[in-house]
């Protein structure tokens, strides 16, 4: 949802529905959706039309209307991971670099997150898990920003660029080999 609030307050409708599936377009003011079961004259009648994320409902969107309010369920990003234990294991340097914990959050924040999930998905208290955010942050690896009465957290660019960091320079046996290599000739 948060993905979905960034895309429509930074590039309108016309981003927001051209994001969720290709039968969905935003033309001239109308939402199209093009589905046999979809009806041309179909109008909302003044009452909205809800967007629905469903980890449920995979790979195209589906619309559902009357006698309910309108809705547009559209397949959540990332249900794949939905199941994993876990973030994968910290890579050796970037967990040299920043803390095994830390490179561990740091992972873990490639989908927006609150302090307490984060804590679940990682077996640490929340207390810590606070702790490791609050360097994140305070380094500009990651942001917190409050949805209610949560704070839900994200890598920033500067956190995404560390995280994706190319494989050979966040192994620590390739490293030293390659050092050893060099000191070698």
């Amino acid at each position: 949802m948060l993905r979905r609030s960034r895309e429509l307050a930074g590039g309108g409708a016309r981003e927001l529905f051209a994001s969720l599936d290709p039968a969905v377009t935003w033309s001239a003011g109308k939402l199209v959706v093009d589905r046999p079961w979809c009806n041309d004259d179909a109008s909302l009648h003044g009452d909205g039309l809800v967007l629905v994320p469903s980890a449920f409902f995979w790979p195209s969107v589906a619309v559902m209307s009357a006698p309910y309010q309108s809705m547009l369920v559209y397949p959540v990003l990332g249900v794949g991971t939905l199941w994993e234990q876990g973030p994968p294991p910290a890579p050796g340097a970037l967990a040299a670099l920043i803390g095994r914990s830390r490179a561990r959050i740091l992972l873990a924040l490639a989908e927006p997150t609150t302090t307490t999930a984060l804590a679940g998905r990682i077996a640490l208290t929340p207390g810590a898990v606070s702790q490791h955010l609050t360097v994140l942050s305070g380094s500009g690896l990651a942001v917190g920003m409050r949805v209610g009465k949560q704070v839900v957290y994200r890598r920033t660019a500067t956190g995404d660029a560390l995280a994706r960091a190319p494989q050979a320079y966040r192994d620590d046996s390739s490293n030293q080999s390659r050092w050893a290599r060099g000191a070698a000739r």
